[in-house]
């Protein structure tokens, strides 16, 4: 017995080490990769409270802030160490990043092994994991670091649990609420473990009275060692063994909420009405199972379908006839898993892990003016991983029991997919290789032809970022930040009467996002006035100068004593000498 276990034991430290080099494998040219003006410039390379690496004060602001309209403490306290560790050095965040993969790989093979008994399937769940393209925007972007640390700790808490369902010990169980507050704390993936481990009751644990064997490798039935205990465990005592875990998800619910609202990123209903994201939720559904499938085409940013341009429009009711076919599939294949239950667990609680860890990020609250996200997927895969790795073997028949077709058959399938995430990988070299990726793409994004050209701009390419600024209003008309971008662009170029042209139109968006308008931020708002005060000012119209100041020294005093000497120098040379004064005296105080 004991050499049985001891040969055991060798066979997952051997996989667990092999999953984990595979995992990291592809991603290691990321070390080569620069920062995205993305996102990494907000959470690290132009954030004073990161760049100060590692300190109580730090620790303090992390938790206490909304900044990128977010509460992740601990992915806030992960980036700090990694300044005080490798400084701005993006190839060691990168490192991190991956070294996080490859323990996310590990742990779902550990905890499915502890789950199920079963090492073949349970290794073959973690491989899909590790080289899915799909993972690729999770790991390769710095700033999703949140995306590794919450499945870590999520991933963590599911084995403990495990662990407690068969060991009972009140350790484990605390062991298990600690680690899952750590992942709502690096981002709110999980709220839905509620539902998710009652899943896990059903299949692997069998604690809803519903004792069977579980398939070995070779097709033998024997007893699956989680449910040995609680096969008479009643709702009522499964639901309340939830409950803490039910309370940190409602304050991790409350808290990210308050922090979205602060920064204005959820959506009304009069800008994307209900139904519109409901179906926009269907389609997705039935994308990402589909990229999951065919990982072809895969881009950073996929426009909402509110925010494409009028002139794509295919009609009132295409996205409704997409969503409903979608529906129809979904409720299909929900129905088939449903009748087939109790022959095969696995496909209830693969579909509805799917279905229950995407509701937080499906667009039912809809932020910002992405209809999907590759990274969304990183968790809710695992569970139609489950029902291949599980079902195919069960659908082979008699084949099955020809290990060399399993191994061979899989290993085909795990090379494909590690080939296309070695490809997806480059394109996160850095930002102008990622937008070029993504509007080949997806052609019709204003969001990414602007950030293109803002990449181009500051590398001084100024002809082709107002190309891709151009590009940008040609698909949204009203789109302040590109109209904004183009004036800095021909101000760069030396024609300031091109960029003040510009400038003022966007500062005369309207301010009403709900109409399709996009008006630009306030940091915006502000230059463009100070650029155009100052053009005012050369051509001697200190009058008109006087109204753009006036809006700058409104939101901020940064300039406001050199304001007043150029405003007074500029009424003095028009003769309004008592206009001057006053501003001179504004200037001394």
């Amino acid at each position: 017995m004991s050499r049985f276990i001891s040969e055991k034991g060798a066979r997952v430290l051997l996989i667990s080490i092999l999953l984990f080099l595979v995992a990291c494998g592809p991603y290691l040219q990321t070390t080569h990769f620069d920062f995205l003006n993305m996102d990494d410039d907000r959470y690290i390379t132009a954030n004073p409270a990161v760049k100060e690496g590692i300190s109580p004060n730090g620790i303090l602001w992390a938790f206490g802030t909304f900044h990128t309209g977010n509460w992740h403490p601990l992915t806030w306290i992960s980036h700090m160490t990694d300044i005080s560790l490798f400084g701005m050095n993006p190839g060691y965040h990168h490192l991190v990043n991956t070294l996080f993969h490859g323990a996310n790989a590990v742990l779902l093979f550990l905890l499915l092994f502890v789950g199920t008994g079963t090492l073949g399937r349970s290794a073959f769940v973690a491989a899909l994991f590790a080289l899915h393209p799909l993972h690729v925007e999770s790991v390769a972007w710095i700033s999703e670091r949140k995306d590794l640390l919450s499945t870590f700790f999520g991933f963590g808490c599911i084995a403990f649990y495990f662990q407690y369902v068969l060991k009972k010990g009140k350790a484990l169980y605390l062991s298990a609420l600690f680690l899952y507050a750590m992942s709502l704390l690096s981002k709110p993936t999980l709220v839905t473990l509620l539902l998710i481990l009652l899943l896990l009751d059903f299949w692997p644990l069998k604690r809803w009275g519903l004792p069977q064997a579980a398939p070995t490798a070779r097709g033998r039935k024997r007893e699956n060692p989680a449910s040995r205990e609680d096969t008479d465990s009643s709702p009522g005592k499964l639901l309340l063994e939830k409950a803490p875990f039910f309370c940190l998800a409602v304050i991790s619910i409350v808290m990210n909420f308050i922090a979205q609202h602060s920064v204005g990123a959820i959506r009304s209903l009069e800008a994307v009405p209900l139904t519109v994201r409901i179906e926009n939720a269907l389609y997705s559904y039935g994308v990402y199972a589909w990229n999951m499938i065919w990982p072809a085409r895969l881009a950073f940013y996929y426009p909402h379908p509110m925010d494409l341009p009028d002139w794509l429009d295919t009609g009132p009711y295409w996205l409704l006839l997409k969503a409903t076919a979608a529906a129809l599939l979904l409720a299909g294949l929900s129905l088939s898993f449903f009748l087939a239950r109790k022959r095969f667990p696995y496909l209830v609680t693969g579909w509805l892990w799917y279905i229950l860890t995407f509701v937080p990020m499906i667009g039912i609250v809809q932020l910002g003016s992405k209809a999907m996200a590759d990274r969304y997927t990183y968790i809710p895969l695992v569970g139609l991983f489950i029902i291949a790795a599980w079902g195919i073997p069960d659908l082979l028949g008699e084949w099955r029991k020809k290990k060399v077709f399993l191994i061979l058959s899989g290993g085909v399938i795990l090379a494909a997919l590690a080939t296309v995430t070695f490809q997806q990988i480059s394109y996160w070299e850095n930002s102008e290789s990622l937008y070029r990726r993504t509007v080949s793409v997806v052609p019709h994004s204003a969001l990414i032809e602007v950030n293109l050209g803002n990449t181009l701009l500051n590398k001084g390419r100024v002809k082709e970022a107002i190309s891709h600024y151009e590009n940008a209003l040609k698909i949204r008309a009203q789109y302040g930040v590109a109209l904004y971008s183009l004036g800095q662009a021909w101000q760069r170029d030396g024609d300031m009467e091109k960029a003040a042209v510009y400038y003022q139109q966007a500062l005369e968006i309207p301010r009403d996002r709900e109409k399709g308008f996009h008006p630009i931020d306030l940091s915006k708002a502000v230059n463009a006035h100070i650029q155009l005060g100052n053009r005012a000012l050369r051509q001697k119209d200190a009058d008109l100068a006087e109204e753009h100041f006036a809006f700058v020294m409104q939101h901020t005093t940064q300039y406001n004593a050199s304001i007043y000497r150029e405003l007074a120098r500029a009424f003095e040379e028009q003769g309004k000498t008592g206009k001057a004064m006053a501003y001179r005296k504004k200037a001394e105080e």
